[in-house]
């Protein structure tokens, strides 16, 4: 039987942080030191995931300013070096596994990877994926309409370059804090439902 040591240590928090943590340990059913454990194990996991990329943490204010203030035709640039980086990180991670991403499992990862589980760019992103291979990605942010349009370019560029797919007509759909975007197959992606 394993045994686990705890130590005990004391914090100080200001009255609306202990608020926080008060309704927050309600809602999620742990006392109070489970839920800071948990909070401090998650934090520290995205810090390392962080490091790992290659990546930095940034202020969320500070990343509305940055891309608020890039031209139409900067984003679109910062559009295409990332969407090589991003391509690059999963060709490494494909070899180190052995094996193919499938499209399905790249939607998986992608969409997770944007979540508020890991980076935080976007507080909702998800997908659907039709029996013909249609793709419908959609999510909310609290960024800007620079942004909304950055993260379209980049989805359209990733999904053109590693799967072939091509933006649907009516697309893409963005407001100052979502992107709804609409994807079709390729002629020559070979796309077959699993």
């Amino acid at each position: 039987m394993w045994w686990l040591m705890f130590r005990t240590i004391g914090i100080r928090l200001d009255e609306e942080t202990e608020a926080l943590v008060d309704s927050l340990s309600d809602s999620m059913n742990l006392n109070k030191s489970q839920l800071l454990r948990k909070a401090f194990q998650e934090w520290a996991t995205i810090r390392q995931s962080i490091q790992q990329e290659n990546m930095i943490l940034s202020d969320r204010l500070l990343l509305n300013h940055l891309f608020q203030t890039l031209t139409d035709e900067e984003a679109s640039q910062v559009a295409e070096t990332m969407s090589e980086h991003i391509i690059s990180i999963i060709k490494v991670k494909q070899i180190e596994k052995g094996d193919e991403e499938t499209l399905s499992i790249f939607l998986e990862n992608f969409t997770r990877f944007n979540s508020t589980e890991n980076t935080g760019w976007f507080q909702k992103i998800n997908y659907t994926l039709d029996q013909d291979g249609h793709v419908n990605i959609y999510g909310f942010h609290s960024l800007n309409q620079q942004y909304s349009r950055y993260a379209a370019e980049l989805f359209t560029r990733i999904l053109s370059k590693k799967f072939g797919y091509r933006l649907g007509p009516s697309c893409p759909r963005i407001t100052d804090n979502s992107v709804i975007l609409e994807y079709k197959p390729g002629e020559n992606t070979g796309y077959s439902p699993q």
